[in-house]
């Protein structure tokens, strides 16, 4: 009998230990009514960083939750110890419709895993996800307009680097520009294009740097410039067209420098003018 009453007492004290613990959660809902705020102390000790409620000393742990003049959520984040953790979300509203703008979770107060923006209900602007550091990895998708029929931007970062070929829409679907990355650099081919599918500019990197012929082009086609690249500098032939095709002007560079001869022409073909470093 003795046996049975303790085991009842302790039963009772663990579920009174766990209520206690479940309300210590608190949920602190702002509205434009109750002035009620959370701030993020820059003093100069230790609790720099940390999130705090109203004028209160203890780093705040809960819910926070704050609600517009409708009364209607327009954000909701976790906290541990004045850290952001867990979901947060954030909506807006487009007339009287209410939808998700914004969702993500955080963990040890940085942004971990997917995370997603909305142009409105059911249409996504951006896509991508945090490593463990905050940083973005992997995939990002921009959607540039309402139309799900538009084409997203599509990059690619590793850990926190861009990586990979970016690519970029007009809208209507035709490409942009494509632009290749390694370890956050440029590197590989550069292109862009005029929205009738020619050629704007063409250009090769490695390690951030030009290199081989760089070339662009009128919106018909017709070649505008030429110049050579050596490691990031002009090393070699420089010219520039009119649209007729005839050579509007041209020189030589040595490791950046002007060398040698530079001729001005005419749309005619005729020199204008010529000068030699």
């Amino acid at each position: 009998m003795k046996q049975k009453i303790s085991l009842v007492f302790l039963i009772a004290i663990f579920s009174f230990q766990l209520t206690i613990a479940q309300d210590s959660v608190r949920t602190v809902i702002k509205t434009p009514r109750n002035g009620h705020s959370i701030y993020k102390f820059k003093g100069a000790n230790d609790k720099v960083g940390l999130y705090y409620i109203d004028d209160e000393k203890t780093p705040f742990t809960g819910k926070f939750i704050e609600k517009g003049w409708d009364r209607e959520k327009k954000s909701e984040r976790n906290y541990t110890n004045g850290v952001l953790e867990g979901d947060y979300i954030e909506w807006t509203k487009r007339g009287d419709s209410e939808y998700i703008k914004t969702k993500g979770t955080y963990k040890n107060g940085k942004l971990f895993g997917n995370y997603t923006e909305w142009w409105r209900a059911n249409h996504k602007k951006k896509e991508c996800f945090y490593d463990s550091n905050g940083e973005f990895h992997g995939k990002m998708i921009h959607y540039e307009g309402f139309s799900v029929e538009e084409p997203p931007s599509i990059q690619f970062y590793n850990h926190g680097k861009r990586d990979s070929t970016w690519t970029w829409f007009y809208s209507g679907g035709k490409i942009k520009s494509v632009q290749n990355y390694k370890n956050g650099k440029d590197h590989g081919d550069s292109i862009e294009y005029y929205k009738n599918g020619n050629k704007k500019e063409e250009i090769k990197y490695v390690d951030d740097k030009k290199v081989d012929t760089q070339k662009r082009w009128y919106e018909d086609g017709q070649l505008k410039y030429t110049c050579e690249y050596q490691a990031g500098k002009r090393n070699g032939k420089e010219i520039y067209y009119y649209k007729n095709g005839q050579i509007e002007k041209e020189g030589e560079y040595m490791n950046g420098d002007k060398k040698g001869h530079f001729v001005w022409y005419k749309s005619d073909g005729t020199i204008e003018e010529e000068t030699t470093y």
